[in-house]
C-alpha cells in the first residue's frame, strides 16, 4: 500500500533519529579503539600544557624533581582518564536521547498505523 507523506515524514525522521544514533556510536567506538591502542586525540596532550611544574618549582634536590615529576605524571593521567570518562558519558547519554527518541516516534508511528489498519 502506498505511505501518505506524514507516514513517509515520520520514516525519514526514524532513519534520521537512527543514523544520528549510529554516528555517536562509530564516534564511540574509535574512541575506544584509540584508547586500547595507547593513541588518544590530540586534545588530551593539551591537557599537559595546561599542568607545567617546571617553570612554578625553584631549583629542588634531585630526588624532589624526581618526586614532582612523578606526581606531575599521576596528575596527568588521572586528568586524562576524568576527561576520557566524560567523553564517554556524553556519546553514551547522546546514543541513549536519540534511541529513546526513535522509540517514542516508532511506538507513535505504530499507534498511529495500527489504527487505520
Amino acid at each position: 500500500f502506498p505511505l501518505t507523506s506524514d507516514q513517509q515524514n515520520t520514516i525519514n525522521r526514524l532513519i534520521h533519529l537512527q543514523e544520528k544514533q549510529v554516528q555517536f556510536y562509530e564516534s564511540l567506538l574509535k574512541l575506544e579503539v584509540r584508547v586500547s591502542i595507547d593513541f588518544l586525540p590530540r586534545s588530551f596532550d593539551e591537557l599537559e600544557g595546561f599542568i607545567t611544574f617546571g617553570d612554578y618549582f625553584p631549583v629542588v634536590k634531585h630526588t624532589q624533581a624526581i618526586e614532582f615529576k612523578q606526581n606531575y605524571y599521576k596528575i596527568i593521567q588521572k586528568a586524562k582518564r576524568t576527561w576520557l570518562m566524560t567523553y564517554i558519558d556524553a556519546y553514551e547519554s547522546e546514543i541513549k536521547i536519540f534511541k529513546h527518541q526513535y522509540e517514542n516516534e516508532l511506538h507513535q508511528f505504530q499507534l498511529t498505523n495500527s489504527n487505520h489498519g
